[in-house]
């Protein structure tokens, strides 16, 4: 009995070592065999295999080996050729061991000798040289992740409770590091992905064309989603053809320029329809010429994503691989939120070119007119338009109506006794004047409107005499028209028709910018919703990290304070009180990230603050932390610096940031310096080290939240790169500035901040 209780002994000490390993290391499945070896030699077991539930093609559910670890001593018992193979998907119906799904997937322990379980099970293990086996459930979060194996190969072994309890605490330790890093990796793709889309946004607004900024984006896009071949193929020929008009492929075949027929490919419904095509192997599409050529050229999988705006299609943006279903790595909708973006800028440029040969052809003759394009605000636009209509053509009324999904509705209105009635009026499209100017793009001139029949209900209006009415028309399609009226018949001839059409033109173009704009400032918003949404996630996953990290911390510091601590043997006590070491540094890391919403958001306290005391009540608590490295701390204050008004905690904070900084990237028996002096209405205090320096050109990052100077000789010192993003908001929230400089590396860093007086 006493060897069986250390046995559960010997579990729940190498459970307590792997949550410490969980606990200081993300990297943890590096070191994945290891670990498992310390669970296995505690369990005493030659084998441990973690297994992880995964999905079929079809849809079955599987399962397979993700993580194994063999004792070497016993590693003759297994037989080879019946092992699970690593990554191999194992369908759990019709398996061998399909009773298991249901027992683990209920939380249940399979444990005892083979001889135990049903036949079928027990030939099975058997045949791979096991004797007796425990298997325990893995659950991250409420979802049946997969179970850990324990397997004896030379005898067949009964499992204690403490034993099996021992290994139901490694499997929840196992569980809480699986679903740690499922956030982690979710939050770093994320993090990955928003960067990607910003740099292609920051390259497609550089310039108007795509074309120019298309080798820019190329190398995100290709980081994104690990294709072989990106292009751009664009429309041409009222969409009978389309062109290769931007190309990153190592193979020349479908080069840039390249022109076919829109039937020689399979995409083309897809992307005329607007919707994505996915070639999941194009060797069973070879019947079309694009996809043969593709196919020769060695690619087998492709993606082509539609490239539209407002329900015009111009091309689309293909990604293709050299393996089948290259695309099932990669985030589909942000493929479709790039095109998008490329969309508009294409848009942009062709909008662009448009409206530079309006500008020319119009300049001499209607240079006013043409003024009103600068101006993206639709409804000050239109106001602009009937402004100038009524200078020049001297209406008593005019209209301006725009198509809204399946009916007219009425934009801007001059001229009538109650605008907001027929404002709120929707006009149906049947309207027989707009179809006609729908389908020949001509004005309509009524010399009477009154002898029409079209206006005999008009009772709550002015009888209108002169009526015209002129279309509205972008890209070749009618949005809307414009219409003019007047008590007077024939009011309106050849020179109001032809002024009437230019402003139409100059406003349908206007009301294009004036789309445009706004798409684009929703795309910028939601560019910017995505970076907060980030912040927003890493700042809630701290927060629900800060209550179990407090249980943890709690239970090991209470562990750590039991007198019967000092009666285990010193290994011992040292794991446990690293345990309690890298919790608290994880506190600090979970604090630091809610102390950045917290300084954004609380009231300052603002008190006086004598400069010379603060500085050097912070010298006596910093000196004998730092002679821990036999660095030696300086201190040059200048007579007159008097006092500041400021919240003494949050400016001990930043100092304590800054020293930390100096004590961890300074090599021992360096000097560390603080001076503080007064600059005109501040007071300049900063803080010198001897330590790795900083090159210049990432000086300017530093105080960015969760970046940090990746080098060999940082990695020893964890963190996550907010203690100086912190020490920006408090010293800004103060009404100063702060900022770094050095020489390079090797060459030490200096921090300056000023504070008002």
């Amino acid at each position: 009995m006493g060897e069986l209780r250390r046995s559960g002994n010997a579990i729940l000490r190498a459970v307590t070592e792997i949550a410490r390993e969980f606990l200081q290391n993300d990297q943890w499945e590096k070191n994945v065999t290891s670990i498992l070896g310390q669970l296995g030699r505690a369990a005493r077991v030659c084998r441990v295999c973690v297994f992880a539930n995964t999905t079929l093609e079809n849809g079955e559910p599987a399962f397979l080996l993700r993580y194994e670890w063999i004792a070497p001593h016993t590693a003759s018992y297994l037989v080879d050729s019946s092992r699970w193979e690593f990554g191999v998907p194992y369908r759990w119906k019709g398996n061998t061991f399909e009773r298991w799904a249901s027992v683990l997937g209920r939380g249940e322990v399979i444990a005892g000798p083979v001889d135990h379980l049903p036949p079928q099970e027990a030939d099975a293990l058997r045949q791979q040289g096991v004797r007796s086996v425990a298997a325990v459930p893995i659950f991250v979060g409420e979802k049946w992740w997969g179970f850990i194996a324990f397997d004896e190969c030379t005898h067949p072994r009964l499992w204690t409770d403490d034993e099996l309890d021992a290994l139901r605490s490694a499997s929840s330790i196992l569980s809480s590091a699986l679903e740690r890093k499922r956030m982690l990796d979710q939050l770093e793709q994320h993090t990955a992905e928003m960067d990607i889309l910003s740099q292609i946004l920051r390259a497609l607004n550089a310039t108007p064309h795509v074309d120019e900024a298309f080798p820019r984006i190329v190398k995100p896009l290709r980081r994104l989603t690990q294709a072989e071949r990106i292009s751009i193929t664009l429309f041409v020929e009222n969409n009978a053809a389309f062109v290769v008009t931007s190309l990153d492929a190592p193979n020349p075949k479908l080069g840039k320029g390249t022109r076919l027929p829109i039937e020689a490919t399979s995409a083309a419904s897809d992307i005329l329809n607007g919707r994505i095509h996915l070639t999941p192997d194009l060797a069973e599409e070879t019947d079309w010429p694009a996809e043969q050529l593709l196919y020769r050229a060695g690619y087998r999988s492709r993606v082509n994503i539609p490239l539209t705006v407002q329900d015009r299609v111009y091309g689309a943006l293909n990604f293709a691989w050299s393996y089948p279903h290259g695309f099932d790595h990669v985030s589909i909708p942000l493929l479709q939120r790039l095109a998008d973006a490329i969309a508009l800028a294409i848009e942009r440029t062709h909008h662009l070119e448009r409206e530079q040969n309006r500008r020319q052809e119009m300049e001499s003759l209607f240079r006013t007119a043409a003024a009103l394009t600068t101006n993206l605000e639709l409804e000050e636009i239109l106001e602009h338009i009937l402004n100038y209509l009524e200078e020049l053509t001297h209406y008593d009324s005019a209209t301006i109506l725009l198509v809204e999904d399946d009916h007219l509705r009425v934009q801007a209105m001059r001229g009538f006794e109650h605008p907001e009635v027929y404002m709120a009026r929707r006009y149906p499209l049947e309207d027989p004047y707009f179809r006609r100017i729908s389908e020949t793009g001509e004005p309509i001139l009524l010399e009477d409107a009154m002898a029409d029949p079209h206006f005999e209900n008009w009772d709550d209006h002015y009888p209108i005499r002169g009526w015209l009415a002129v279309p509205l028309v972008v890209r070749d399609k009618v949005i809307g028209y414009l219409t003019l009226e007047s008590r007077k018949p024939g009011a309106f001839g050849e020179k109001e028709t032809r002024l009437a059409q230019v402003f139409a033109n100059h406003a349908a173009a206007a009301i294009e910018n004036a789309r445009l704009y706004r798409q684009a400032v929703r795309l910028n918003q939601e560019l910017e919703q995505a970076l907060q949404a980030r912040t927003l996630l890493i700042h809630r996953i701290s927060h629900e990290l800060r209550t179990p990290l407090t249980l943890i911390l709690g239970l090991a510091e209470l562990l750590q304070s039991n007198p019967e601590v000092a009666t285990l043997s010193e290994p011992t006590r040292q794991l446990i009180a690293n345990l309690v070491q890298e919790a608290r540094h994880l506190r600090h890391m979970v604090n630091q990230v809610l102390s950045l919403k917290q300084v954004e958001h609380d009231p300052l306290n603002i008190q006086p603050i004598d400069v010379r005391a603060w500085l050097e009540h912070t010298a006596q608590v910093w000196t004998p932390v730092l002679a821990q490295k036999d660095q030696r701390l300086h201190m040059d204050i200048a007579p007159d610096v008097g006092e500041v008004q400021g919240d003494r905690t949050y400016l001990q904070q930043v100092m304590d940031n800054l020293l930390d900084n100096a004590h961890k990237y300074t090599p021992p028996g360096r000097d560390i310096h603080i001076t503080a002096r007064r600059e005109g209405d501040h007071v300049l205090i900063q803080v010198r080290d001897e330590g790795i320096g900083v090159p210049p050109d990432m000086l300017a990052q530093l105080f960015e939240q969760f970046y940090r100077v990746e080098r060999k000789e940082t990695y020893q010192n964890k963190g996550l790169g907010l203690g100086l993003a912190l020490c920006r908001q408090i010293v800004e929230r103060h009404g100063g500035r702060i900022w770094a400089e050095s020489e390079g590396e090797g060459r030490g860093l200096t921090v300056s901040f000023t504070l008002p007086y």
